[in-house]
């Protein structure tokens, strides 16, 4: 069956489903990777396949076209009846979560337009732009940001906290992506938000010598001396991890 749709005999392939209903539900997740509009279009329409249906680690076609950055499946998913735009993996993840992660703007846009929770969390706290900032989807978190400012709850997407207790702005500080940091400050992100063990942005970056980061941090006021739960210091960080240029900025302020 599977080589069948790979030469292309969709004939067959309709045969062949119309007499085995469990096929269908295989290939409702072997078509959302596909580019056979054909195939897609059968199995979400024609067929009325299961559009809802999970796989064993609980993630829907929705999940799997998100995470394949198909745009062709994500619309016809979403045009289906009965579609859970929401719908949650084993991890808690919904299709946005995916889509956020692989940053693919119109993916996002689309699963926005029908609804989709851009502060829906995950087993581990994580919404979407945690994920959008920590892999430094640039386009992501604009288009996130700008839903978020129409809707009247930007500032509480910026204060959105995962089990860590990190914010966006940690875990873009975290992933080193300095147009995101200086995005998340300008819309309003605290400078000064601490996490679990009452780090604050500052010691993410001096952790990892982004010099740089530290640097548009202070300039909106990171205190320098901040101290962590075990009263450490960005300094300490530093040092503790060998970034010496890090030390050096930090002894000179």
């Amino acid at each position: 069956m599977i080589a069948c749709v790979l030469i292309g005999l969709m004939d067959v392939v309709f045969m062949v489903c119309d007499k085995i209903n469990l096929i269908l539900k295989c290939f409702l997740f072997l078509q959302v990777s596909s580019v056979d509009e054909s195939l897609i279009h059968f199995f979400v329409n024609e067929r009325k396949g299961d559009v809802n249906i999970k796989d064993s680690y609980g993630s829907t076609p929705l999940h799997y076209a998100a995470s394949k950055s198909n745009v062709t499946a994500i619309k016809e998913l979403l045009n289906s009846d009965g579609i859970n735009v929401d719908a949650a993996d084993a991890s808690g993840s919904t299709p946005l979560h995916c889509a956020a992660t692989e940053g693919n703007v119109e993916i996002v846009k689309a699963l926005l337009e029908v609804g989709s929770d851009p502060r829906a969390k995950d087993y581990e706290g994580m919404t979407p732009i945690h994920f959008a900032c920590t892999y430094g989807n640039l386009e992501t978190v604009e288009l996130l940001f700008e839903h978020a400012e129409r809707k009247g709850d930007l500032l509480e997407m910026l204060e959105d906290r995962n089990k860590e207790g990190e914010t966006a702005l940690h875990s873009a500080v975290g992933g080193g992506h300095i147009k995101i940091v200086e995005m998340c400050l300008k819309k309003g992100a605290k400078v000064k938000a601490r996490r679990g063990n009452l780090a604050q942005p500052l010691h993410i970056a001096a952790i990892n010598g982004y010099v740089n980061i530290a640097e548009l941090l202070v300039a909106h006021r990171a205190k320098i001396e901040a101290r962590n739960a075990y009263h450490v210091t960005p300094l300490h960080k530093a040092a503790a991890f060998n970034k010496i240029e890090m030390v050096a900025f930090l002894l000179e302020k």
